[in-house]
């Protein structure tokens, strides 16, 4: 939350909570600007969506596809409104199916087997900062996950180990044999890379 003594920039939406917190400061400390222009709609979306998430998130049911299909249910009550209200921003397509499997993981390859897909902890449509820390996804494991699948790979990194390049160097191979592309950028960043790597 922010501390309205401790001056600094926020770029913030004012919420009726930020607007009760900074009225006791004297008026030339507070700078404020209209929600216009380009960066509205970003701003905008981007508190709309932490809101919207967590009543998502607290949708309640008597068991997990209850409570799945309660969730879908609210999103398509979301989407009704703002049809309701800007008709030619959204259409009947982008409802969300009212079944139990509403949700799109993959197709395969011709022949292949739906069992060589392994699913990664972060979701492909999540973007995660992957620092390899205690209880959290190892890049690794995230990156075999995801090579599983993949047809193109740009992978930038600052420098290249035998032991990183051992984690995914088969999997990389397997893309190539499947017609894909990988392309790998990188540097000797502080003489970290590895000869042979």
């Amino acid at each position: 939350m922010l501390d309205p003594q401790k001056a600094g920039t926020y770029d913030a939406i004012l919420t009726r909570e930020l607007a009760d917190l900074i009225q006791g400061l004297p008026a030339e400390r507070v700078i404020k600007k209209a929600l216009e222009g380009e960066v509205a709609p970003d701003l905008l979306s981007r508190h709309l969506a932490f809101l919207v998430r967590s009543a998502i998130r607290n949708v309640k049911g008597e068991t997990v596809s209850e409570q799945a299909l309660e969730r879908v249910k609210l999103s398509n009550q979301l989407l009704r409104a703002l049809q309701q209200v800007i008709p030619e921003a959204i259409e009947d397509s982008d409802f969300i199916n009212e079944e139990n499997e509403n949700r799109l993981w993959a197709i395969t390859r011709p022949g292949q087997d739906a069992k060589s897909l392994i699913e990664p902890e972060v979701g492909l449509t999540t973007s995660a900062l992957l620092f390899n820390g205690k209880d959290q996804p190892q890049i690794g494991s995230e990156l075999r996950k995801e090579l599983t699948t993949a047809d193109e790979v740009d992978l930038l990194c600052s420098f290249i180990k035998k032991s990183g390049l051992a984690l995914v160097e088969k999997r990389l191979a397997e893309v190539i044999s499947r017609g894909g592309k990988v392309r790998i950028l990188t540097t000797t960043y502080m003489s970290n890379a590895e000869v042979g790597s």
